[in-house]
């Protein structure tokens, strides 16, 4: 997709003002120079700029001859010599002419002048192009100095400066930043040249393309929408930038995977631009192209095949051979033909490819590796392992070698070898080749994750499609324990990785307190930023080398800057450390096991391997038993289909909550009977997820650590039905676990400070008592009525009731924090139990949050029964089955504070998202109590928002999270968390202080109705470490 970005340069105004300042030249030169400037005119008129360039040398050869090199003249010449060369897209061979225009006019004008600060700004744009963010960035804000001085801050030729240093902060996805400057220019474009000029329509235009890129769809379709208004009033309906727009919004539409929208957009674009240019224009060219991609994710494989070709024919006729957009079109259309059973076509058009690449850039370049990639995807579909083996190795080795070890390009190659090894049963190296895959997936996404946007980091994590594959060869090869062993430990650096990687942005600068930390803070980001854009971006022409220097010089500074911020916050802020799974064993007491789930699906090898693309077989569950070192082998057990299950454990969840209802089965038939309709559906359950697993648990094991996925999630796992009409908390002492990391990850020391409850917020609360609230608290407090609301998600939240018996469970559950911490609790309930408060905690020993929680529905990614595989550069999906954008997970569950049935238009609303805790300071925070209930608004199935909000906590440092899976009657949550804390206040663990005070609720309720229905005590689960003593 290319973006039309207004310059403030014209060729023809330099012209002009070049041809008026030759009165030194002798009159021949000055007779034979007004000719050639005549003929730039016409050929510039014509768009003809290769023409143009032996014009302007005769220029630069007759001014070097009579005038030397360093006068203002010749730098108008050299400088005009760069603009050519620009629009041409020759940004290598623009930088010396331009970057010398540059000296030549600071020596000669100094800094302050015009013709200086034009210059810096053709610098900066040539050096954007080449990747020079920083000395770009250096020049346009020196140009902007400029023309600030020069001209005013409201001077379009200013404000078209400002314009491009933001589009080069969308580059280096400083987005918040661009957002900010391209609302300045909007606001003062406004102001200047009319609400309805093209200026403020190209500003417009580029908020829509940050929006775009940040996820905002919502928004790009607005801003797009105003820009094509613009510029259809000003320019009409065929201009180049009127059609722009009309294919960025195409483009919105196909990332929200409303294709047919995208191709009835890029119909009427290709229309347009037919009447506008004629068939043969490289314009209609893209068109084309654009609707070839359409078509192809429509599966309309022979269409597609026929509008690939026309575009190949015409870019081919005004681009040449030599072009990559041609050559990537050539490899579009030999995926086309691979798909149509065209195997030799399609072989012919990529192996062109590849020899036009290794002609024109070298055999080393890595545009060439990403077509032999391809090339030897083609030879691997059809059947030709050796050739597959070979190219795709040749390809490895340039990849590797232009970008090290630790580089997201290689993973394709890898997994394309992986592939390969597979195909010929090689299951020794098939499993080498998948540990090292997913050794790398970790590194990268840890590395890359803080540079991108909120989109690009959802889709770098979702494009993952490998980690299908390696568990279905791990599934196959059940009976290997080298397999088992090699799956167990992928499994536990997996889980959890999504959602810390994404909350890492928000960990860091919580965590840099100081000014000198927040300064290397925002440099670590500046940095990461950098690095995200270096390695996701394939070089051009020559500047491969220049590029790795690049990515090699950022990594070191990377590294440096997260050693020396480690050393300044006190504790490590790496992700990407992998996690062995012998320290996990080591980790293990001898009467401890950990047992992890997976959700995954099966690919289908024998139909993937004829195409390009994976086929999915339905999820299914796998779980792996893993003892303490030395007792015994891992083992994996499969579950069957994730379907079944899902459906066994949502008629469970259903049953317990319709029991406890004022005309469920408790009320209606006691609680006996009640218990043992509970106990069927639980049975269903315990013989699906449990029995499985449990056979291969040794007799002595008497704790457990249980790391559930999807679903299982949602499983009351205290109350599964045992023989002897017992439960398995009375058989086991058990916790949940993110993922097995947790059993070897460093916990900071306890915090000293006093517990903090929250409780019985006034959810009614009106925005303005909200302030008032906010301010009797914080006096320094300053309302922002422009602050964005915590960002939670899309979805809307409905109102939710009181909770005036929190109240009464605060009051009587602090004297026993009391006598655990040594101090009284500070209590914030009704009013004052604020968004705003919560987030200015500072460590608590304990922090409990008497309240509802939300959890929105699960979103699961529209696919049908294929993904993108080897050959395949398809992105993966970001678009929910319901067909609106996947969010941040952390994003789709929190809690609900005072206020949020009313919440202002910004400010404190209410609403604490996950992604809002994730950034609560809660290092050393011993244990967070959520004694909520649940309003989740749709249906929750996958599990996804409940570990998240639990996650989320325990990413802000708490070490442990007591939490409910649905809403329990007031007096017996009250009761419950009385025991509970009592308990604590023994000396007991968290976890064992959970389990004794849901013992202790069984054996009342036992005595008291013959029955413990779990409905009112399994709902708390413990997450997290299970503390000391």
């Amino acid at each position: 997709m290319r973006l039309i970005l207004m310059t403030a340069t014209c060729l023809l105004i330099q012209l002009v003002l070049a041809q008026a300042s030759y009165a030194q030249l002798s009159p021949a030169s000055q007779q034979r120079i007004n000719q050639l400037y005549q003929q730039l005119q016409q050929l510039e008129a014509q768009e003809n700029y290769a023409a143009m360039l032996p014009v302007q040398n005769e220029i630069l050869k007759i001014g070097q001859r009579e005038l030397g090199d360093f006068t203002t003249e010749m730098a108008y010449e050299w400088n005009y010599l760069g603009n050519i060369y620009m629009a041409l897209g020759q940004y290598s061979q623009a930088k010396a002419p331009i970057l010398h225009a540059l000296r030549v006019r600071r020596q000669q004008l100094g800094e302050d002048h015009r013709e200086t600060g034009e210059s810096y700004f053709n610098a900066a744009l040539v050096l954007s192009n080449l990747g020079e963010y920083e000395k770009s960035e250096e020049y346009y804000i020196e140009a902007l100095r400029i023309a600030n001085k020069i001209v005013g801050p409201e001077d379009l030729d200013t404000l078209q400066i400002m314009n491009n240093l933001a589009l080069l902060y969308a580059r280096l996805s400083k987005y918040e930043e661009a957002k900010r400057l391209h609302n300045i220019v909007l606001k003062a474009r406004t102001r200047v040249a009319g609400a309805n000029s093209e200026h403020v329509g190209e500003s417009l235009l580029n908020l829509g393309v940050v929006a775009q890129s940040l996820g905002e769809y919502d928004a790009a379709k607005d801003y797009y929408s105003r820009a094509l208004a613009i510029f259809k009033a000003k320019l009409g309906d065929n201009h180049q930038y009127t059609l722009q727009v009309m294919n960025n919004m195409a483009r919105v539409y196909y990332d929200l995977e409303d294709v047919d929208r995208a191709l009835d957009l890029d119909r009427q674009v290709y229309a347009a631009r037919v009447r506008a240019f004629g068939k043969d224009h490289i314009d209609v060219g893209e068109s084309l192209n654009n609707l070839a991609y359409d078509l192809e994710y429509k599966e309309e494989y022979e269409t597609a095949q026929d509008l690939y070709q026309q575009a190949l024919d015409i870019f081919i006729k005004h681009l040449g051979e030599n072009d990559a957009y041609v050559q990537m079109t050539m490899l579009n259309l030999a995926g086309i033909k691979q798909q149509l059973g065209e195997p030799e076509e399609a072989l012919a058009l990529a192996e062109k490819a590849v020899r036009i690449r290794r002609e024109t850039l070298g055999e080393d370049h890595p545009l060439v590796a990403e077509a032999l990639l391809g090339l030897g995807g083609l030879h691997l579909m059809a059947g030709r392992l050796d050739l597959a083996q070979q190219t795709i190795e040749k390809s490895y080795s340039v990849l590797h070698d232009t970008y090290g070890d630790n580089h997201p390009k290689n993973l394709a190659a890898l997994f394309a070898l992986c592939w390969i090894q597979m195909e010929r049963e090689e299951w020794d190296d098939v499993l080498e080749m998948s540990d090292k895959i997913r050794r790398l997936v970790r590194t990268t996404a840890a590395r890359l994750m803080a540079g991108l946007s909120p989109q690009e980091q959802l889709r770098l994590l979702k494009s993952d499609i490998h980690q299908d594959f390696a568990f279905t060869i791990a599934w196959q090869q059940m009976d290997n324990p080298a397999y088992v062993t090699a799956s167990a430990d992928w499994l536990i650096n997996d889980k959890g990785m999504s959602q810390a990687t994404l909350a890492a942005r928000e960990t860091l600068m919580r965590d840099t307190g100081d000014a000198e930390s927040k300064a290397l803070g925002q440099q670590l980001l500046d940095i990461r930023r950098q690095l995200a854009s270096a390695v996701l971006t394939t070089p051009k022409g020559d500047q491969a080398e220049a590029q790795r220097k690049k990515v090699d010089q950022l990594t070191e500074q990377e590294s440096e800057i997260t050693r020396r911020l480690s050393l300044k916050v006190g504790q490590s802020i790496e992700l990407e450390r992998w996690i062995e799974l012998d320290d996990v064993r080591d980790a293990l007491a001898r009467d401890e096991t950990l047992i992890t789930w997976i959700r995954f699906q099966p690919v289908d090898f024998e139909k993937a391997k004829k195409t390009s693309i994976s086929h999915l077989l339905p999820a299914r569950y796998l779980a792996w038993i893993i003892p303490p070192a030395g007792q015994g082998e891992i083992q994996l057990v499969d579950l069957g289909l994730a379907e079944e299950i899902d459906a066994s454990i949502e008629k469970a969840r259903a049953e317990i909550t319709a029991a406890g209802k004022k005309d469920g089965t408790i009320n209606k038939q006691g609680e006996p009977e009640a218990e043992k309709k509970l106990r069927a559906a639980l049975e269903a359950v315990t013989k699906q997820v449990w029995l499985p697993v449990a056979e291969h648990i040794r007799p002595d094991t008497k704790r457990l650590n249980l790391s559930p996925d999807g679903a299982l999630w949602l499983v009351p796992w205290a109350a599964l039905p045992l023989e002897g009409d017992r439960y398995l908390i009375e058989e086991y002492a058990f916790r949940l676990l993110i993922s097995g990391r947790e059993l070897v990850e460093e916990t900071r020391e306890p915090s000293q400070n006093r517990p903090l409850v929250f409780a019985n917020p006034t959810f009614d609360l009106t925005p303005q008592k909200v302030i008032d609230a906010i301010k009797a608290i914080f006096r320094d407090f300053k309302f922002d009525p422009n602050a964005n609301r915590g960002l939670v998600s899309q979805t809307a939240i409905r109102k939710v009731p009181t909770l005036p018996n929190t109240e009464l469970e605060a009051e009587a559950i602090s004297p026993s924090l009391e006598k655990i911490v040594g101090k009284p609790p500070t209590k914030y309930m009704r009013q004052y139990a604020l968004e705003s408060v919560v987030k200015r905690v500072h460590q608590p020993r304990m922090l409990v949050l008497s309240t509802h929680g939300y959890f929105l529905p699960d979103q699961q990614a529209k696919t049908s029964d294929h993904v993108a595989g080897v050959g395949n550069s398809r992105s993966a999906s970001l678009i929910a089955a319901d067909g609106k954008p996947i969010e941040n997970p952390l994003l789709r569950c929190g809690l609900l504070l005072a206020g949020c049935n009313q919440p202002p238009s910004g400010g404190d609303d209410g609403v604490l998202t996950g992604l809002e805790i994730v950034g609560l300071d809660l290092r050393g925070t011993e244990l967070v109590v959520l004694s909520a209930c649940e309003t989740g608004v749709g249906k929750v199935q996958i599990g996804e928002g409940i570990a998240g909000l639990r996650q989320a906590f325990q990413l802000a440092g708490a070490h442990s999270v007591v939490a409910t899976l649905w809403q329990v009657p007031d007096r017996d949550s009250a009761v419950l968390m009385r025991d509970f804390f009592e308990q604590m206040a023994e000396d007991q663990t968290p976890a064992d202080a959970l389990r004794a005070a849901q013992l202790q609720r069984i054996e009342s309720r036992r005595e008291r109705y013959g029955a413990a229905h779990p409905y009112f005590w399994a709902a708390w689960t413990f997450t997290g470490k299970s503390g000391s003593k």
